[in-house]
């Protein structure tokens, strides 16, 4: 499948994913805490993006595949490495629209305190990390190396601009 031709979705506004990421492979390493080789075929649905597949495998050296192997996957941070490289937006002035991975921010954002393009940066690492399934305030907080005091402030102020839509009483996510 190539991506560029694929659906997408709006995560924020100006940034965009595939409505479906072709099918992932992931490779224990020795720190990953699973010890399967998974494959994940991941759909955007509502506002998340969601595992339409899971395919787990032993690998050559590896244990059998059994019930308490398969509770430790991680499987909202594989989710979150399939969807995140093909995560893009479209650059002001720019014809068309370049693939980024959406960390394109760095704690020298927060240097000037909540600028603009700082508070476009927080709606991009919010909106993206929430539709992946993580938790969007503690990544602000660890992208940007604010308190997150200031990151729940940021992500506060990024809505009020325009940046992220409303909240829907109830849920944390940015889409009503």
């Amino acid at each position: 499948m190539n991506l560029l031709d694929a659906a997408r979705v709006e995560l924020a506004p100006g940034v965009r994913g595939p409505s479906r990421v072709p099918p992932t492979q992931f490779t224990p390493g020795p720190d990953d805490g699973f010890a399967y080789v998974v494959t994940l075929t991941v759909v955007h649905n509502g506002d998340r993006y969601v595992v339409e597949r899971m395919e787990c495998a032993q690998t050559d050296s590896g244990p059998p595949v059994d019930s308490s192997g398969l509770r430790i996957i991680p499987v909202a941070q594989l989710v979150s490495q399939a969807v995140v490289p093909y995560v893009w937006r479209g650059e002001p002035g720019e014809r068309g629209s370049k693939w980024a991975p959406f960390v394109g921010a760095s704690r020298d954002d927060a240097a000037n305190g909540p600028t603009d393009e700082a508070l476009r940066k927080v709606a991009v690492v919010y909106a993206v990390t929430y539709a992946v399934g993580q938790a969007p305030v503690k990544k602000v907080t660890e992208v940007f190396g604010v308190p997150r005091s200031t990151a729940g402030r940021w992500v506060t102020m990024a809505r009020e601009r325009g940046f992220l839509g409303p909240t829907t009483p109830g849920r944390a996510g940015e889409h009503g």
